[in-house]
């Protein structure tokens, strides 16, 4: 019995709709995955990382983001430090550790990466304080001993860093403040600039992305997988989810409002960010800037790939903020 047009337009229809559902619950469920952290202690590999069956896994269920935590302390690397406890934004209370240098007329804030917390912060923290600048490392809320169980990959943690900034204003008024950002912490403390107005003396930024989209889309590249539609729908509902635009999160943007001396250190093996996405933020800084590629280093800090490089880099950007 012959089945009529009619009735396989109907057909197709509904096997749209069905599809466009489970689509959009899928990335419902993945964006979810991404932004609350669990009371887990397995951590989903990087999609680098992932076996094939793995790869399967996480594209039906998502990944496993427990809350990160502190694993070492300054103490592990040698380095005296105090720890601090302030205000952040909506009630939550941020912490920080403080690493003296040898000069206090400069010091630098580190802001860490997208589920991460400022314990890996500490070899980058080690090598500035060999140089003998003081650090404050910072943990988001939802991150290490600061409170809260959640992420916005550096939207709301903007607000984190404005709080982090004029608490080190307060605390040391003698130095000069160079904030130093890793990935999402990039994006974090660039955000800070543009919506916060805040006013650093020097801006570093490694291996941050230029928009939103296209930092989900790398995840996807990395695992062999397309990227369309399923990146989209995932910023949108993780936007959605966080209560804001994620299409507008955009570290690209935001750069425009950097006038400080600043310096972009790029990976050339970072498949989370390529040089043509970091090149882009770079093009958008305003006053003193350069930079800076690692043709060794991915999406790691680079320092362990070519220290002397990164030593001069970091002296060429100080040099320009005392002169400032």
């Amino acid at each position: 019995m012959a089945i009529r047009a009619g009735t396989w337009l109907k057909l197709l229809a509904v096997l749209l709709i069905v599809g466009f559902i489970s689509m959009n619950a899928m990335a419902y469920m993945h964006a979810s995955a991404m932004v609350e952290f669990t009371d887990s202690h397995t951590r989903t590999q990087s999609p680098e990382e992932l076996s094939l069956g793995a790869k399967f896994k996480v594209l039906l269920f998502g990944i496993n983001l427990p809350r990160p935590e502190n694993k070492q302390t300054p103490t592990d690397k040698g380095l005296p430090y105090d720890t601090h406890r302030y205000p952040g934004a909506e009630g939550h209370t941020l912490e920080a550790w403080s690493i003296p240098g040898a000069n206090d007329d400069i010091l630098i804030i580190l802001f860490h990466g997208y589920a991460d917390s400022k314990d890996t912060l500490l070899l980058t923290a080690k090598q500035l304080n060999e140089l003998g600048f003081s650090t404050l490392l910072v943990d988001f809320y939802g991150s290490g001993g600061s409170t809260g169980d959640r992420t916005t990959i550096g939207y709301m943690e903007s607000r984190d860093v404005s709080k982090s900034f004029h608490y080190a204003k307060e605390k040391w008024p003698q130095s000069k403040v160079i904030l130093h950002g890793y990935s999402m912490g990039g994006a974090a403390l660039l955000r800070s600039i543009a919506t916060d107005g805040i006013t650093p003396d020097g801006v570093m930024l490694e291996a941050t992305f230029d928009r939103m989209l296209s930092t989900v889309q790398n995840r996807f590249y990395s695992m062999g997988l397309p990227a369309t539609p399923l990146a989209n729908l995932l910023v949108f509902w993780g936007g959605w989810q966080s209560g804001f635009n994620a299409f507008k999160h955009n570290p690209v943007d935001y750069a425009q409002f950097v006038t400080a001396p600043s310096l972009v250190i790029h990976g050339q093996q970072d498949p989370r960010v390529t040089t043509t996405q970091a090149d882009a933020v770079y093009r958008q800084l305003n006053g003193w800037k350069q930079f800076s590629s690692y043709p060794l280093a991915g999406h790691k800090t680079v320092l362990s790939t070519d220290l002397p490089q990164w030593q001069e880099d970091i002296s060429k950007l100080v040099a320009r903020v005392k002169n400032n």
